[in-house]
């Protein structure tokens, strides 16, 4: 039979001071799979400019449908409007991902104190089969050599992802938590396909890139966290992720955007997060006022450093046309602010629920740049919201919300020289001889936004 401190998954428990309260192991086992197939086609028309269109014509006459269709009917016209496929118009591709996972937690008292271990290890197996036939007209009827231009991608991998963690209690509403875990970013199926598509927000091509590696990440963190009263908790951690291959989206000097892979790249940094209940805190005083209650203050703050390695050389020993060494990674801010002032009452059987939320983000890389052109990056902008919510019972809910209320300007802009860093790839004599009668800034994109309002109501069966 089970021995009965074996059933309370414990093996032994003794007094001991080194260690002691040894607990069995529990494990955990399973298995998860997904698989996406898509097909992929699309047909570009053009017209050219006729008689019948006219310079300084009003665009809505241009695109007037009674005409456009009288074009194309007509055959004196039908030369004016007609497809234009580009090399690689159409993929297919099917992927899958299988898993099989294994978790295992434990642990003991060492010198008295609470020590949690935890650990695992996933299996994932990724395949790929991805086939992009040619679909422009350079080759006319030549079969062989459209077949030989055809795309074709297949992947079959396996990866090991280990985990592992460790959790002390020194007292009763704390803890201090290190984990480690290696995960996977994949690239999607629209960033390793070979089409382009017009950005005409931006007014740029977009292209795929067959030749995308998949980014593994290895995650470090320490975290304390301490417990209060009235769900109050403050915490502090540091962390630091580092990229093998991370995929990011660069713009050249012809302001077309490819995606491609990074040497490797490191994000590291601190993290502060607390949740304080106003009248607790003053209650502290031995003050107790009433009004005071139900209001409640969330923030969140971390402040980062990143740095992305970029290959000089390719695999042929080529240079490559960077613009930069190294660099911030894209998107990656140095600091992160995240402000919640809250009041929750409940009033003639109404949970009403009324916040203001403040975020922050420090100046950031938006367009990576290689064969010269300068990084764009988003300058900082802060965002101010409020929000609303009404319970009306356990199936209706209101809510409400105004958006951006400081409507402040997003603005992004480049940089030349990326600022006179020394990371750049040019000598100091060099770029100073380059950019001596060029502005040391320009501004790609500057937008107001305005205010957004916006009203729900939710209704759960």
């Amino acid at each position: 039979s089970i021995p009965p401190e074996w059933s309370a998954r414990e093996i032994f428990l003794t007094d001991g001071f080194l260690i002691s309260n040894l607990r069995l192991p529990t494990a955990q086992t399973g298995v998860a799979g997904s698989r996406r197939n898509r097909s992929f086609d699309v047909t570009r028309y053009s017209y050219d400019k006729d008689k019948n269109i006219y310079d300084n014509q009003l665009l809505e006459d241009i695109r007037n449908p009674a005409s456009l269709k009288v074009k194309i009917q007509n055959q004196i016209f039908n030369a004016d409007f007609y497809t234009s496929p580009k090399s690689y118009d159409e993929y297919t591709a099917n992927e899958g991902v299988y898993a099989g996972y294994f978790t295992m937690n434990s642990g003991f008292s060492l010198l008295r104190l609470p020590v949690d271990l935890n650990g695992g290890a996933r299996m994932e197996r990724y395949i790929l089969n991805f086939q992009a036939p040619f679909t422009g007209d350079q080759y006319g009827d030549d079969i062989e050599q459209i077949k030989a231009h055809a795309i074709v991608i297949k992947k079959d991998r396996a990866d090991w992802l280990p985990s592992v963690g460790v959790t002390t209690h020194p007292y009763a509403d704390g803890k201090l938590n290190f984990q480690y875990a290696k995960t996977l970013t994949r690239p999607e199926i629209r960033e390793i396909a070979p089409f382009s598509y017009y950005d005409y927000e931006y007014s740029r091509n977009i292209y795929g890139n067959p030749a995308l590696r998949q980014t593994s990440v290895d995650h470090f963190d320490l975290r304390w966290e301490s417990y209060f009263p009235a769900q109050q908790f403050v915490s502090a951690s540091l962390f630091d992720k580092r990229f093998k291959d991370p995929i990011e989206s660069v713009i050249d000097d012809e302001n077309n955007v490819v995606y491609q892979n990074s040497k490797s790249a490191r994000v590291y940094g601190v993290e502060f997060e607390g949740s304080l209940d106003i009248a607790s805190i003053v209650g502290l005083t031995g003050w107790e006022p009433e009004a005071l209650r139900g209001f409640s203050l969330y923030g969140n703050v971390a402040f980062m450093r990143s740095n992305v390695k970029l290959d000089t050389v390719d695999e042929a020993g080529q240079a490559l046309a960077v613009t930069s060494k190294s660099r911030p990674m894209v998107g990656q801010s140095p600091y992160l602010w995240n402000l919640k002032f809250a009041h929750e009452i409940e009033w003639r059987r109404l949970d009403l629920l009324n916040a203001i939320l403040y975020n922050a983000t420090g100046k950031r890389v938006k367009d990576a740049g290689i064969n010269g052109a300068p990084d764009v990056y988003e300058e900082p902008v802060p965002a101010l919201e409020y929000l609303g919510k009404a319970t009306l019972n356990k199936r209706l809910e209101l809510a409400w919300s105004v958006k951006n209320l400081l409507n402040a300007i997003t603005r992004k802009r480049g940089y030349e020289n990326n600022q006179g860093k020394t990371y750049n790839t040019l000598t100091a004599q060099e770029t100073a001889a380059l950019y001596a009668t060029v502005p040391k800034h320009y501004d790609t994109e500057v937008v107001r936004q305005g205010l957004f309002y916006e009203f729900k109501l939710t209704y759960s069966l």
